[in-house]
Formats: C-alpha cells, structure tokens, sequence
C-alpha cells in the first residue's frame, strides 16, 4: 500500500458518507441543474454540448447524478450517443464505450456483468472519439485542478486512453457539489477532467 492509495481509500469512504446523506429529493433535483447547465453551458464562448457531434454519457449508479436527459436532448438533436459497457470476457474486465444511437437507443439497454444498464454486446464499439466530442465522466470526488477519484477499478482512466486519442475531446466531471474538495490525491496514470459540472453550475478546471 502506498500514502497516495491510503489517501484515495479514505476519501472514498468520505465521499461515500457524504452521498449517503442525500435525500433521493435532493438527488433528482440537482440532477435536473445539472443537466440544464450541461446543456446550455458556455465555456469559452462555445457551447460545449451544442457543438459537440458525440455525447459518451453513463447510466448513474446510486449516489451519481442523473444525465439520462442529457442523452435524451443529444439523441433528439441527431448526436451520436455513447455509454460504458463492461466486457467481461476479458482479461481485466475491461470496460469500453459503445454507440447507442442506433434503433433502440436508451430504451435498448439490458443488465449487463454486475446488474447494471448497458448497450448489448451486438452494439458497435467507440474506436475513437473526433475533436468537440463530449465525454460526461462520474466520479466519487473532483477538485478544481480537474483532479478525479473514481471507483478504484480504473475503468475509466483506462478505457479513456483508448478513445480519446484526437485533440479537442472535452472532459467533464459530472458530481453533485457534495463531492467537490479541495484536493484529490493523484497518480501518474489518473485522467484528469477539462471542467466540473454541479448543480451549482459548470466550472473549468485550473
């Protein structure tokens, strides 16, 4: 075990009592803020979401912001749409993006390795995302810095590397503001996220 690893463990747990205390009230609306700034967001005089040709989003596990309406907006708006899929017939556990967009759509999903929503294993798999993609990433805890701390099974980190090769992909972090510290501890391998969207609204990463 090393300091950075004790560090990540303990603010996991921390994050975790935090969600915790969130009423599923409280949880719905600031999911519905956040979806609105998403979708309506400016950064930098361009509106990330607007000119963005692919959305990757998630499906929320408990204590995760809702975004199912912002892939309902992207799918109506003629965007490809992407969610996570975890392949369990390899070595790790891999998980990757696959496109949703076609029939189906978010009513297609099935249970997938552990129970969650997912696209099925017929659906196309994301090879690589253009510039201008938007890439919705969850998380336990984020810090100003673009700082992440996942679930400690570095699904994403890993299967961001493979998709998000071309410049101009945008990362944001998609918490509620519970989850904003001051710091997450970091390795060399921990993706960092361009910009943090809460319900208190979107802010870019410094």
């Amino acid at each position: 075990m090393t300091a950075i690893g004790d560090a990540k463990r303990a603010m996991r747990r921390e994050a975790r009592t935090r969600l915790a205390a969130m009423d599923a009230q409280q949880g719905a609306a600031a999911s519905d803020a956040i979806a609105e700034h998403l979708v309506g967001s400016d950064v930098a005089g361009s509106d990330v979401f607007a000119s963005a040709p692919a959305v990757v989003g998630f499906v929320a596990l408990a204590g995760e912001p809702d975004v199912s309406a912002v892939l309902t907006r992207a799918l109506g708006a003629g965007k490809r749409v992407a969610l996570p899929r975890i392949e369990p017939g390899e070595a790790d556990g891999s998980m990757t993006f696959r496109w949703i967009d076609g029939p189906g759509g978010l009513a297609g999903l099935a249970r997938g390795a552990f129970g969650l929503l997912e696209p099925g294993p017929a659906t196309d798999r994301v090879e690589s995302l253009g510039g201008g993609s938007l890439v919705l990433v969850p998380g336990l805890a984020f810090d100003g810095g673009g700082g992440r701390l996942g679930r400690g099974k570095g699904y994403y980190d890993r299967a961001l590397a493979e998709v998000t090769r071309s410049e101009g992909v945008v990362l944001a972090g998609v918490c509620f503001e519970a989850q904003v510290v001051p710091r997450v501890p970091r390795e060399d391998h921990d993706r960092a996220v361009h910009m943090i969207v809460t319900e208190a609204g979107l802010r870019q990463a410094t």
